[in-house]
């Protein structure tokens, strides 16, 4: 699980929030809270949206499970007719958003200008899928009848707050979690997640706190074990996670994360990385990288720079959205003793 950073979500909530504002969601809104219903606890629900749409547009992911808990006091039990429920859907019109073209000049907000400005380049549940946007566009030239598409891709946008059980969410900015297709329909689907049982991407990451681990499968648990005994054997480990937090609350929910996403399952297919990592951790010792920096010139720069080199990966968590298996590598090179042979200040 890696954090999504927030350094452009200033610009992004303006944007989104004036979409809402313009685009027909907020007038809608407001016509279907003047309106009769035939329970009252509706209209109640219909005016406390109005009164807080700001916060179900762009309210962070604490302020939208205190909205959550808001409405359920309001329906106390009871089951938003299928009315309502449509009404609630065409104010927060997930659809129309998410295949919004952007136009030539690309000022239409939807979709794929969110995933293209939140700029996250890896899926932040598995971090083992890119989730490029790319749009190519041509516009129509002089003697050419009409504009050509060359194709669109973008993630797909995951509500982590399942938007047919919450359907007044749909639209809100921090649930929708770009993603790729694999955690997002093949694993999540509509299990309904929350705050208070998994980790929401847009707040809390593993970090430091869940680390990828490799164990040898006939190890006596507890026990150290010598990497180099692995490097002949055909399988004869298993990638793990160690959990480092001292807060009970969020290992349960780190091991929730790993359990729906199937975190573990997936980066077992990743043994040859593994193996890679531990024979170049028997290579390149502390004083080979130093022969490395001080014979490459202009090459490199910093041991920094020789790290990504050697394990083909970054070690800052800040960057691990960048590449694929960021965290995985990064992880398994500290463990290997990589890290500390590069003094990076990682490990």
């Amino acid at each position: 699980m890696i954090k999504i950073t927030d350094a452009r979500h200033v610009d992004i909530k303006k944007e989104h929030l004036s979409y809402f504002e313009n685009q027909g969601g907020l007038d809608l809104l407001k016509l279907y809270a003047r309106q009769k219903y035939k329970h009252s606890f509706e209209k109640k629900v219909l005016v406390y949206l109005k009164d807080n749409y700001k916060n179900i547009i762009i309210g962070n992911p604490d302020e939208l499970t205190s909205a959550i808990e808001s409405i359920n006091k309001l329906i106390n039990g009871n089951k938003v007719s299928k009315i309502t429920t449509r009404k609630l859907q065409k104010v927060f019109d997930y659809n129309t958003f998410s295949t919004r073209s952007p136009g030539v000049k690309e000022t239409n907000w939807g979709g794929y200008l969110l995933a293209k400005n939140l700029d996250v380049g890896t899926c932040p549940y598995c971090n083992r899928q890119y989730i490029t946007t790319i749009r190519n566009f041509e516009p129509k030239k002089k003697g050419r009848r009409k504009s050509l598409w060359e194709g669109q891709t973008r993630g797909t946008l995951d509500h982590f707050f399942d938007k047919a059980r919450y359907p007044y969410l749909a639209l809100s900015l921090y649930n929708l979690i770009p993603s790729c297709k694999v955690c997002n329909s093949d694993f999540k689907g509509s299990y309904e997640m929350s705050m208070e049982d998994f980790i929401h991407p847009y707040k809390e990451g593993f970090g430091s706190e869940v680390r990828f681990t490799v164990v040898p499968k006939r190890s006596i648990s507890g026990q150290p074990y010598d990497v180099t005994s692995l490097l002949g054997s055909n399988n004869e480990f298993q990638v793990d996670f160690r959990y480092l937090s001292h807060d009970p609350n969020f290992t349960r929910r780190a091991k929730n994360n790993i359990e729906l996403f199937k975190i573990k399952e997936l980066y077992n297919f990743h043994k040859e990385e593994v193996r890679e990592l531990m024979q170049k951790s028997q290579h390149y010792t502390a004083d080979y990288i130093d022969t490395i920096l001080s014979l490459s010139g202009t090459l490199f720069n910093s041991r920094e720079e020789v790290v990504r080199f050697v394990i083909s990966s970054f070690t800052d968590q800040a960057d691990f959205n960048r590449r694929t298996l960021s965290k995985f590598t990064s992880d398994i090179a500290n463990e290997l003793g990589l890290l500390r042979n590069f003094d990076t200040g990682n490990s």
